[in-house]
């Protein structure tokens, strides 16, 4: 991965960061919220992709992988909110992000012949360990094979293979169009996509009354999560993706800083070790 790659994915690991960070103030509604982000962001970056749709061509090979990706993002939410549902938070998150970057490896193997060598597979082993301790009291065998085996560890699985199919259905729609488009695309279709498995929600609060109660968060949350998917899909068009997908894993780095500065978290001295292990990994990864 080039140091300009490296740039681009470590900004995104910080925007998912800041905006994961903001929508902790949102308590009740949290799904919808997120198909509000989604809109805002949409609606925000409107002209944006209005001029690049007026100079640059969208050929019909892209429009498979759009479609592609967008069933594999809604699926990644659908997946995720029934891992928060059958197990906890602190099981189903850190087993969803540490098992991506593993799957991006066979994955991106298999779709364009991406081998990382021995130091880049140790990497990805180093952050995927550092991912699954980070909410860990200790560092314990036992803890994380406790984790390993908990409730709704099958849904944060498949959130995480996911994570690793569509990011290469997205490597493969930025090699054929405009990156920043491509993500345009795929927002306006997640945004509809979300809006109709909200609908199979209970919850019926309406979209208007979550954007009034948190307006700060939602215009904030869309504008860094637009901007960090499209840094991520520009550096996939050139960039193996279990790197890439590993190099994201350091927005837990950033959302640990920002928990300890700004939220007042305690920095535990076995999530500083995760820490250091995911730091680590990206490190071999990189190369």
């Amino acid at each position: 991965m080039s140091d300009a790659a490296l740039a681009l994915v470590m900004l995104a690991s910080l925007g998912h960061a800041v905006w994961n960070a903001l929508s902790r103030a949102v308590t009740d509604h949290r799904d919808r919220f997120y198909t509000v982000v989604n809109a805002v962001a949409v609606v925000a970056f409107a002209p944006l992709a209005a001029d690049l749709a007026l100079r640059t061509a969208v050929p019909a090979s892209a429009l498979a992988w759009w479609g592609a990706s967008t069933v594999l993002e809604v699926a990644y939410f659908v997946c995720l909110a029934r891992a928060y549902h059958a197990g906890s938070f602190l099981t189903a998150y850190p087993v969803a992000r540490g098992s991506a970057p593993v799957l991006a490896a066979l994955v991106g193997a298999a779709a364009f012949g991406q081998k990382l060598g021995v130091a880049g597979y140790l990497g990805v082993a180093l952050v995927t360990a550092g991912v699954l301790s980070v909410n860990r009291p200790g560092m314990s065998l036992a803890g994380l094979r406790a984790r390993l085996v908990g409730p709704g560890v099958g849904w944060a699985l498949a959130t995480g293979a996911c994570t690793a199919l569509y990011s290469v259905t997205e490597a493969k729609g930025a090699r054929v169009m405009s990156p920043v488009l491509f993500t345009y695309g795929l927002f306006v279709a997640i945004t509809l996509g979300k809006a109709a498995v909200d609908r199979l929600s209970p919850c019926r609060e309406p979209y208007v009354a979550i954007l009034r109660a948190y307006p700060r968060q939602a215009v904030v949350a869309g504008v860094f999560m637009f901007a960090g998917a499209a840094l991520v899909i520009t550096t996939l068009r050139t960039s193996d993706v279990a790197a890439v997908v590993a190099v994201r894993q350091l927005s837990i780095v950033f959302a640990a800083g920002i928990g300890a500065l700004w939220l007042g978290e305690r920095l535990t001295a076995a999530r500083a070790a995760s820490i250091a292990l995911i730091v680590a990994g990206v490190l071999l990864v990189r190369g």
